[in-house]
């Protein structure tokens, strides 16, 4: 990985995942440290998605607010 800029290349993985999730590389030809940062990002973005997820969830369950009972 260039100049160990793990995060940038998290980064860069985070993005094509999001464009292509089901994205693979060859682990006989790529790297340890790349196959590292690919599943960071894949890891990464599994857990935002999770978040999101529960907070929707958490948002559908809230009652709603209706104002005042008519008088």
């Amino acid at each position: 990985m260039a100049l160990d800029r793990t995060d940038l290349a998290i980064e860069a993985f985070d993005a094509a995942l999001a464009l292509q999730p089901d994205l693979e590389l060859d682990g006989l030809r790529t790297s340890p440290t790349v196959m590292r940062a690919l599943e960071a990002a894949r890891t990464r973005r599994t857990a935002a998605e999770a978040a999101a997820a529960a907070r929707a969830a958490r948002r559908a369950a809230a009652p709603v607010d209706a104002g005042p009972p008519p008088a």
